[in-house]
């Protein structure tokens, strides 16, 4: 992989970078009220996603992820799969006295579920 690589899942963008023998991870996600967070995400992290990542596709793609970025977080729900559509995933913010939204939820490969867990191993290489 060279430059830049993304994987959306709804309304948050994972992006990975290659700087200096090095890959990157950070993420993006976008409220409802057209507001944009963005994160980089430690290696500590990382290695913690992963782990919550391979747990919900061994419960069949059901489960959540909170990235915790400070005053907000980054939520992707995920719940299950459906061979003919995918994995359904739905992305919102939140912190004490906030929630936004601004998707429906959408639905991603497996394969696209996958191509973020190896990524992510590769950031923690």
């Amino acid at each position: 992989m060279s430059g830049k690589s993304r994987l959306t899942f709804d309304t948050s963008t994972f992006t990975f970078t290659h700087a200096e023998d090095k890959l990157l991870c950070s993420i993006s996600a976008l409220g409802s009220e057209g507001e944009i967070v963005t994160y980089s995400i430690r290696e500590d992290i990382i290695s913690i996603l992963i782990a919550q990542l391979e747990s919900i596709q061994k419960q069949n793609y059901s489960g959540k992820l909170k990235i915790r970025t400070g005053s907000t977080n980054i939520n992707l729900k995920f719940s299950g799969f459906k061979k003919e559509k995918g994995v359904k995933v739905r992305s919102y913010l939140t912190n004490w006295f906030y929630y936004s939204s601004a998707g429906f939820g959408a639905y991603t490969s497996d394969s696209n579920f996958g191509n973020l867990v190896n990524n992510l191993k590769r950031c923690v290489e």
